[in-house]
């Protein structure tokens, strides 16, 4: 580096903010060098600067940290202002949403809100906007191919150094496979019902058929019933 420095002040007379690390009291530190030849006494002098830029590289490895940290975790986390313009859009939001931080970014939000949720988004972002956070709300967003994605919503305010709202921190988990358990669970409790209470086999069987139907939103259910040793026909249940 020194070297470096020595060259380009003798092709230009000056150097301007040159990067470098110096040992300064035993600790190494960063530092940029600024340096003009200058004239005194008949004899050529080089007149340095050096300013410590410490705090600033530790804050910047900080948050490259942060970042690294918010594109590595499995939650979509988006920033948007208080216009709605999404201004960061992590790896996760991509796998989530289907879009590529190119395609989001400088966009409206409103892209990810089905037409049906408009109210419920409009009352989240009157609560964030008066400061009041939101938790692990379950809602839907729309995925690039049109699909709905089930989530779980956390909005929160980010305020400037005079405590105002200037934009809002959005964190979106994907809770489509708990709520597909949890569908999944309530109908093997239906079913179960249904078995127990129906006063007839038959009964039972269009009871579950019925219920089957719903969880998988089928319009149409047919079971046939063989009795023992029989090679076709049965009775028929649908519904």
């Amino acid at each position: 580096d020194r070297a470096a420095c020595l060259a380009e002040l003798q092709q230009k007379g000056r150097l301007d903010a040159f990067e470098t690390r110096l040992i300064m009291r035993g600790v190494t530190s960063h530092f940029l060098i600024s340096a003009q030849v200058i004239e005194f006494d008949e004899r050529q002098h080089v007149m340095w600067e050096l300013r410590d830029i410490s705090a600033l590289k530790q804050a910047e490895g900080a948050r490259a940290y942060v970042a690294a940290i918010v594109d590595s975790i499995d939650d979509a986390i988006i920033s948007r202002g208080m216009d709605r313009t999404v201004l960061s859009w992590n790896r996760a939001a991509e796998r989530m949403f289907g879009y590529s931080a190119a395609e989001a970014i400088g966009r409206s939000i409103a892209f990810l809100i089905p037409p049906e949720r408009e109210d419920e988004s409009a009352w989240a972002r009157s609560q964030v906007v008066q400061g009041i956070a939101i938790i692990d709300m379950e809602t839907v967003r729309m995925h690039k191919d049109g699909s709905r994605v089930d989530v779980s919503m956390t909005s929160s305010p980010v305020r400037d150094e005079r405590g105002e709202v200037v934009s809002i921190a959005l964190i979106f988990r994907d809770i489509t496979e708990r709520k597909r358990k949890a569908a999944l669970i309530e109908l093997l409790e239906a079913l179960a019902r249904a078995t127990n209470e129906a006063a007839t086999p038959e009964a039972g069987l269009s009871a579950c058929l019925e219920r089957i139907c719903a969880y998988g939103r089928w319009n149409l259910g047919h079971v046939g019933i063989f009795a023992p040793g029989q090679a076709s026909g049965g009775t028929p249940i649908s519904c």
